[in-house]
């Protein structure tokens, strides 16, 4: 294992030119003990394989790892921590579980267990489909104009649809949030949970659900700070099922599917958002003002830096 990890690290170097370190065991938690230790120590050529260490030897690198290193340990726990008498991984490994669990609730008491060997935490697909899509934005300024809240919403509400077909979800549920500035005085949150008459990933439905309800709750009165909008309650997209009182309509989804697979394909080919509704273009005031972004280099022409001979 070491020497396929070695391996694996030179062909990501080669091939990306990236470096990497690349830790293996039987656990998540200690392949990432072991990953973390090899950057800092060259004498492994970037692998270390703590499976095949003997218990003396495994004990001797969690005693060198310092305890606010640990996955699942920050600054706010490590101090709780130390004046029990922790300082090294190998001191959490040393815990009871319950007492752990009394600590640091259920991930103290997994954790733990990982680093006694056994395994908490399954590996998971890199496709697999997430439970929730949000997308928010703070705006580049207040407003208390209904016209820049509207074309923000229905801009994140386009986005969040966009990414559950490329993920094959339809949503049965959505939230829509909106906030003032809460470091001002007044500060007030709106969470509006909106349900879909059918299951849908189709942009207009969701920016027409999402206005509809907005239009609902606004207020000029205040100064609208952060909007965002989250699609939850998946089913996937091949699995569409009718009901008995013909609230889930084939032909409108199909139609839906086809309209929205055309838009994906233009756009994917001309340009992201070639296409997009109208809604979308209400009002630019709602966007981030980018005044202290770094130029980017790698994805736009026009930011390069321009180099002049010197005379």
């Amino acid at each position: 294992y070491t020497d396929w990890g070695r391996a694996l690290r030179q062909h990501i170097l080669c091939a990306v030119g990236v470096p990497v370190s690349v830790g293996i065991a039987p656990t998540k938690t200690l392949a990432k003990l072991g990953a973390d230790y090899v950057k800092k120590h060259d004498e492994h050529q970037g692998a270390l394989d703590l499976a095949t260490l003997t218990p003396t030897q495994q004990a001797e690198y969690l005693n060198r790892f310092p305890l606010e290193n640990l996955w699942g340990i920050g600054w706010r726990l490590a101090p709780k921590l130390r004046a029990e008498g922790m300082f090294t991984a190998l001191d959490v490994r040393s815990l009871r579980p319950q007492y752990a669990r009394q600590l640091m609730g259920l991930p103290g008491a997994q954790l733990v267990q990982e680093l006694n060997g056994t395994a908490c935490h399954d590996l998971a697909p890199f496709d697999r489909p997430n439970r929730t899509i949000m997308r928010s934005r703070m705006f580049g300024e207040d407003t208390s104009e209904l016209a820049p809240v509207e074309s923000a919403l229905a801009t994140l509400a386009s986005r969040a649809a966009l990414e559950a077909r490329r993920e094959g979800q339809l949503a049965q549920r959505a939230i829509l949030f909106i906030t003032t500035n809460k470091h001002k005085p007044g500060y007030v949150a709106w969470y509006e949970d909106i349900r879909f008459d059918m299951p849908t990933n189709d942009s207009g439905a969701v920016i027409s659900a999402i206005l509809a309800r907005m239009r609902t709750i606004y207020n000029p009165r205040y100064q609208y700070h952060r909007a965002g909008v989250t699609l939850y309650d998946f089913l996937p997209s091949n699995q569409l099922q009718v009901d008995l009182f013909e609230h889930i309509r084939p032909q409108t989804h199909d139609s839906s599917t086809a309209r929205m697979n055309a838009v994906d394909a233009i756009n994917n080919r001309f340009g992201r958002n070639l296409i997009h509704f109208a809604s979308e273009d209400l009002s630019a005031r709602w966007e981030p003002k980018h005044q202290l972004r770094s130029p980017r280099y790698v994805s736009r022409w026009d930011e390069l830096p321009v180099a002049t001979p010197v005379q």
